[in-house]
């Protein structure tokens, strides 16, 4: 069936909407080259429970199943949760031709989308009075093809009520550029979003029981991209050339559970494989770039004041960056037991990701293989401008009876950053931390590293568990125990783990105990979640006056706090933000605090505002060119075009078996330089380039793997990057 661009499929209240096939596909899609509207389902309305209608004798929302050999394609929306208003899609292209955020020659934001074109359908009222819909996706022969949505979520608690619930299993999200009015576009774009979700509570994306693989996203721009969604479980789902695996940004302050739960999924070729903005998470099992010849450029990536665990057995390859920290905070967060191989920088923590001896992440127990470095950790600096000073707590501890060494294993060795080879490099001016690790073994492992920087290396004389047991899960201290505490750092790490434990046991009441009991600005922090949440008039009141405010930080966090209460007490939505309120979220939202992600997301779900994770200043071993690489893949920001790298070309073919070839275009003055590495940073070839050809290269004498190659222009470098030799 073909649909013209504006007709849909719309589901009522009451209705079930089955796609399937035996012998032939069901295909639904656009005509004459253009995008169609798609199919909604409505559902019972923002903050109304799905049930059975007694007026009417139907339940109160409608039902959309996709169960075998099924194709969605070319829809602007392939099957969204809502009764959406008509997309005007003649209004979209004069966007585009008119909007100047699309024009190729704005260097400051480049916006995703969704927040530009869909922000006024999803948020607008009749939308709100019809989400809920029930979308149930679940057969590896269900496809949606180059839809600008697959799958839209929106507005809902889709918690478990006895009613059916919307789930997506598996499905192929798959795209290859967007039609009309999408085409008119100076780079057509591809799928924004497999799934996309927007306030959304309690979901299940992929199979959460035995060895079947869930949904596969490939060639997309986000795989699953959600604003301030909770109670997401993302199981064994896998992602292919996508610009971004996951991507997720939440404006709730300081959930005490993780409402993020990324499980044993495998994400390869990926440019960020996934990324967090102040959202708690909890990500484990991944598999990122461990398919055979993938590579990406960021891993993990965090920003904000958030509540994380990157743990256990997250296998993180092949990446200029494998894990980046940005202004994380004081929290007590994680990063424990996992594999990094083959990536530039293992960890890269800039600006404030804690605090000696008050508390922040902790590095343990990781294994770091084939890179130049560990970890880096340094001032959060753009164009030599400091934006927020760089600290890090103590890692791992050799002070006193209880000594517990950080035990990350270290066996680097250059990549392709000649004469590099260094674990830990420390240029922060926030303060010396000290890296605690017990004596190498010789043979079996390397806990002690090479150090450059604000970072002090301690022995533990006498740890007292061995590398398995310390790094294995331990019990939880008592109640009692963790009120005895007398370093913030380990008092807030203790009572976090055990309020988690509670929680996760369904005792509540437990985890509130305990942290009245210890009462700290971070127990404050947590509980005020649960009194917003809760509705607790009283508690929410005298907590949120409590709150310190001696620092901007704190500042920031208590005013994103009381705006949040504001709107849960008058039951607002973040669409009714007040001028004021508005105004001050505006003013956070500016600065670089780790609060500051929060006010972002709230603006973001109000008025599609997206505000620039600017990447800063690379440490001084690595050049600017490699931020531009970092840059192009737009974590939701575009980076200042440079002119350089508009006359060199891509080099081609990667993989390649024989020859490689690389075009260039360059004025009469310029010279550029092309340099061939192996995996050890061993030379093997230099070429100068000069006016306009095509550099030809054999490579057949190489024996298969992965090289790397160098381009600078006038002396100044312009790109590393890597290709794959194939025999």
């Amino acid at each position: 069936m073909m649909f013209s661009p504006n007709t849909r499929i719309l589901v009522r209240r009451g209705g079930t909407l089955t796609l399937t096939a035996n012998q032939f596909q069901t295909h639904l899609s656009g005509m004459c080259n253009s995008v169609w509207q798609g199919i909604q389902a409505e559902g019972p309305g923002y903050g109304v429970s799905r049930a059975f209608d007694t007026g009417t004798g139907f339940v109160n929302y409608g039902r959309v199943q996709a169960t075998d050999n099924v194709l969605i394609e070319d829809a602007i929306i392939g099957i969204a949760t809502q009764n959406l208003p008509l997309i005007d899609v003649y209004n979209i292209g004069l966007l585009f031709d008119n909007n100047a955020v699309f024009n190729p020659q704005n260097t400051t934001l480049y916006p995703t989308l969704t927040a530009v074109l869909l922000t006024a359908y999803h948020n607008q009222a009749t939308a709100l009075a019809t989400a809920g819909g029930v979308v149930a996706v679940d057969h590896n022969r269900v496809v949606f093809n180059n839809c600008f949505h697959g799958i839209n979520l929106s507005w809902y608690n889709n918690i478990d009520n006895g009613q059916p619930q919307s789930i997506v299993r598996r499905a192929n999200f798959i795209s290859d550029g967007l039609k009309y009015p999408f085409s008119n576009l100076f780079a057509q774009p591809l799928t924004e979003a497999g799934v996309y979700m927007l306030n959304y509570q309690f979901i299940e994306i992929g199979v959460t029981t035995g060895s079947v693989t869930g949904n596969t996203f490939s060639n997309l721009k986000y795989g699953i991209r959600s604003e301030n969604t909770s109670d997401v479980l993302i199981f064994n789902n896998a992602f292919n050339n996508c610009a971004v695996g996951i991507s997720a940004a939440s404006a709730d302050i300081s959930p005490l559970s993780s409402v993020y739960k990324v499980v044993a999924n495998q994400i390869d070729n990926c440019g960020v494989a996934m990324q967090f903005s102040g959202t708690a998470m909890t990500i484990a099992q991944n598999g990122i770039n461990t398919a055979p010849n993938s590579a990406g450029r960021i891993g993990i990536f965090v920003r904000g004041r958030t509540n994380f665990i990157i743990a256990p057995l997250n296998i993180i390859n092949n990446n200029l960056l494998g894990c980046v920290l940005m202004n994380t905070s004081l929290t007590p967060n994680s990063i424990r037991n996992n594999d990094f191989n083959n990536n530039v920088i293992g960890i890269w923590a800039f600006g404030n990701n804690g605090q000696v001896g008050v508390g922040g992440v902790q590095i343990t127990c990781n294994r770091f293989d084939n890179g130049a470095v560990a970890l880096s950790t340094q001032d959060y600096m753009v164009n030599g401008n400091l934006l927020t000073t760089g600290s890090l707590d103590n890692q791992g501890n050799c002070v006193g009876l209880g000594q517990n060494p950080a035990d990350n294993v270290f066996n680097q060795s250059p990549v392709f950053v000649p004469g590099i080879l260094t674990d830990i490099i420390a240029t922060q001016t926030g303060g010396v931390y000290t890296y605690s690790h017990r004596a190498d073994m010789p043979g079996i492992a390397q806990f002690m590293p090479t150090i450059t920087g604000n970072v002090v290396n301690s022995e533990c004389i006498a740890p007292t568990f061995s590398p398995e047991a310390n790094c294995e899960n331990r019990n939880l201290l008592t109640d009692e125990a963790i009120r005895g505490i007398d370093v913030t750092a380990h008092l807030n790490r203790e009572m976090l783990e055990k309020a988690r434990y509670y929680e996760e046991q369904g005792d509540t009441a437990a985890a509130i105990a305990l942290l009245q009991s210890v009462n700290n600005e971070f127990a404050k922090h947590l509980l005020l979640q649960k009194y917003i949440t809760n509705a607790d008039t009283a508690l929410a009141n005298a907590t949120i006056a409590a709150l310190p405010s001696a620092t901007l930080e704190q500042q920031h966090f208590r005013r994103t706090a009381e705006i949040q209460w504001a709107l849960k007490s008058q039951r607002r939505t973040y669409l009714q933000l007040t001028p004021e309120e508005t105004t001050d979220l505006r003013s956070i939202a500016a600065t670089y605090s780790p609060a500051a992600h929060h006010a972002q997301t709230m603006l973001l779900i109000a008025y599609g505002e997206e505000y620039p994770a600017t990447l800063p200043d690379l440490p001084a071993f690595l050049d600017t060119a490699t931020l531009n690489l970092l840059m192009q893949e737009g974590i939701n920001f575009k980076n200042n075009p440079d002119k350089q790298k508009a006359k060199i070309g891509n080099l081609y073919p990667n993989p390649a078996q024989n020859m490689i070839y690389l075009p260039y275009n360059l004025p009469d003055a310029d010279m550029a330089v092309f340099n061939l590495y192996d995996p050890t940073g061993r030379l093997l070839y230099s070429e100068k380039l000069y006016k306009t050809g095509l550099m030809r290269y054999s490579v057949e004498h190489l024996p298969m793997g992965i090289y790397y190659y160098q381009i600078a222009i006038n002396g100044q470098p312009l790109q590393y990057n890597k290709f794959v030799l194939v025999k």
